[in-house]
């Protein structure tokens, strides 16, 4: 059995963002430094059921726990900017991106 993806592209995903129970308008999150996890909980919209995804980053005032369908799990390391990596498993090559302020 072969399973035939189509291209996408960017413009063919949506990605949404949520903290807290409440729809985030932007891919920005601001957060205060804790010794407590940080949870992002994240949609891929029109996706075939499939929610598993890619995340990293290269920063060294976040660390990137676990990325489990539908929730980032992060530490907090320091203050300032971060930035998030994020590309749905079976589409690598679109990439969105999720600002983290530490304050």
């Amino acid at each position: 059995e072969l399973n035939i993806n189509p291209r996408l592209n960017k413009d063919d995903f949506e990605f949404k963002l949520s903290v807290g129970g409440s729809v985030l308008a932007t891919n920005e999150i601001q957060i205060n430094i804790s010794q407590f996890d940080f949870m992002i909980n994240y949609q891929l919209v029109y996706v075939d059921d499939d929610q598993e995804i890619l995340c990293w980053t290269s920063s060294e005032i976040i660390e990137i726990i676990s990325f489990d369908a539908p929730n980032i799990i992060l530490k907090t390391l320091n203050v300032g900017e971060a930035v998030i990596y994020v590309s749905p498993a079976n589409y690598p090559s679109v990439v969105f991106e999720i600002l983290v302020s530490i304050v």
